[in-house]
């Protein structure tokens, strides 16, 4: 999917056609067909948020300083914190949803996948 830039029904289509296996269609409804667009979009938020959390880690003096010396500690080796995707959050409440906004992520979506949550300021 990533590799050809392909939705997932486009990469299932294209690895049948590779391999000769005919692909019986069916009808899909519009509410069907809006269901698979948003798992469609929470699959790619989440790509989103892993490769930022695991930039986070690697590429930041925060996440190098306190996430990965942390790992470290606990006799994590760098192959296996690659292996199993590990990231850090920065100390920031805020960043994750910041760069997923200025990347035009839908504000939604992002909800939907649980990994913001909408902060309700106290009536004061």
């Amino acid at each position: 999917m990533e590799h050809e830039k392909y939705s997932y029904v486009e990469a299932l289509k294209w690895l049948a056609n590779k391999y000769g296996v005919e692909v019986e269609e069916t009808f899909v409804s519009q509410e069907q067909k809006e269901q698979f667009q948003t798992a469609d979009s929470l699959f790619i938020i989440n790509s989103f948020a892993e490769k930022f959390f695991i930039d986070q880690l690697f590429k930041t003096e925060e996440g190098r300083d306190i996430g990965l010396s942390y790992f470290k500690e606990r006799g994590f080796r760098e192959g296996i914190i690659e292996k199993f995707k590990l990231g850090y959050s920065p100390e920031s409440r805020t960043a994750f949803t910041d760069e997923a906004l200025s990347q035009q992520y839908n504000r939604e979506l992002l909800l939907k996948t649980g990994l913001i949550a909408e902060r309700r300021q106290p009536a004061g």
